[in-house]
């Protein structure tokens, strides 16, 4: 009888049964447990996103020092993700700084795992690319302006009830 189970231990200790495998599957479904509760509250524009809104009239030079207002047109177009009286009281934003404070946070998902390596002591670091989920009534056409997911890292510890992340 004790034969038998010291062979199943090692059985399932050898067969990972204790969550000790990791792999990009198990790091992509923590990640995004952790990543559906909505946390992002402010979107910025993207490189290339707040010339184009000026070239698309969204957003206008007003006054001097490179100052910017969001337009009726672009009101159109980001007052799904911000309320009006937001838009309105952003007035004059400079080009630096200009990026939306959101009415409901967003969740992300992630896109992609884009590596993992051994971050010492048994831990791993994960490399991940993510895509917001903006809500059904986003314009499509947004994410020509503003940023619509991002690149990050987190480390990973393993613990007895399983992986979990320990910092991002």
């Amino acid at each position: 009888m004790k034969t038998h189970t010291l062979i199943l231990l090692a059985a399932l200790t050898l067969t990972g049964c204790f969550e000790s495998k990791f792999d990009r599957e198990k790091a992509e479904a923590i990640l995004n447990k952790k990543l559906s509760q909505p946390s992002i509250s402010t979107l910025g524009f993207s490189d290339s996103g707040f010339k184009k809104a000026e070239q698309n009239k969204l957003i206008i030079e007003v006054g001097f020092f490179n100052n910017y207002k969001i337009t009726d047109k672009g009101m159109a177009v980001f007052g799904t993700l911000a309320t009006q009286e937001q838009l309105i009281s952003c007035g004059i934003m400079s080009d630096n700084a200009a990026g939306l404070t959101l009415k409901l946070k967003l969740a992300e998902k992630v896109t992609s795992i884009d590596g993992i390596a051994n971050a010492g002591n048994g831990r791993k670091l994960v490399e991940f690319t993510t895509g917001y989920l903006f809500p059904a009534s986003t314009p499509p056409e947004i994410t020509q302006y503003l940023y619509s997911g991002r690149q990050a890292k987190a480390v990973f510890a393993l613990y007895d009830d399983g992986w979990r992340i320990l910092e991002e």
